[in-house]
């Protein structure tokens, strides 16, 4: 996401929701699903070549919901100078808690859904790449940014789906949110009603922060 430097309403570039079933991560034993590289070393480059934006820290932003929300945690960890903001709606922050839930959720789902049988960790788990890829482990590199989080407290209990969802969702962003205090780290968050959805009016609220917080024309 980058702020132009003129009058004019921002271009948004933003992770998606679920890049396939790779979780914005280069993928193991299948063919070429690098969303990472596509992401931070193509979509970001054209963007900033194509459109009036700030190529710099201050004026990159990036976000997204669900796996998009910890493709953008995840991110701005690993590439900790390309962005001032980082928001998360419905973005699970950890991949070890509970034993590894999310972890061994994006290995099963891409490697049933989108994978042909490949997976991201591999099994047994890759745990350096693991590591690397955990947000909460890197809690130091979120100090000089903006971060937003955003946790369903009700997901439905008669939908498996987004009460598993939610429900991880929320405990994950609750411990991370005690690290980021211990460390003594602003962050914003929001435990709204409801489940695994995106909120308009926290969006707009994230929109407005994010507007905020980069370069200014």
């Amino acid at each position: 996401m980058a702020n132009p430097p003129r009058a004019a309403p921002p271009t948004h570039p933003r992770v998606p929701q679920h890049a396939d079933r790779s979780c914005h991560v280069p993928t193991r034993n299948t063919g070429p699903r690098n969303w990472e590289t596509f992401h931070m070393a193509q979509l970001l480059p054209w963007v900033e070549a194509n459109f009036r934006t700030y190529a710099e820290y201050d004026g990159r932003a990036v976000a997204g919901f669900s796996m998009g929300g910890f493709g953008a945690l995840k991110y701005a960890a690993r590439y900790p100078d390309r962005f001032a903001s980082v928001s998360a709606h419905s973005g699970p922050p950890s991949l070890r808690r509970d034993l590894g839930a999310v972890a061994h959720w994006a290995n099963v789902s891409a490697a049933a859904l989108d994978l042909a049988g490949g997976t991201i960790y591999g099994e047994p788990w890759d745990e350096a790449k693991v590591s690397a890829d955990n947000p909460i482990e890197h809690v130091e590199t979120f100090r000089t940014k903006r971060v937003f989080l955003v946790a369903g407290t009700s997901p439905s209990p008669v939908d498996a789906f987004d009460l598993l969802n939610e429900t991880e969702v929320l405990a994950g962003q609750r411990e991370f949110r005690a690290r980021l205090g211990e460390a003594g780290i602003p962050h914003e968050w929001h435990e709204e009603p409801g489940g695994h959805f995106v909120r308009p009016e926290m969006a707009l609220r994230d929109l407005d922060g994010i507007v905020a917080r980069l370069r200014q024309a």
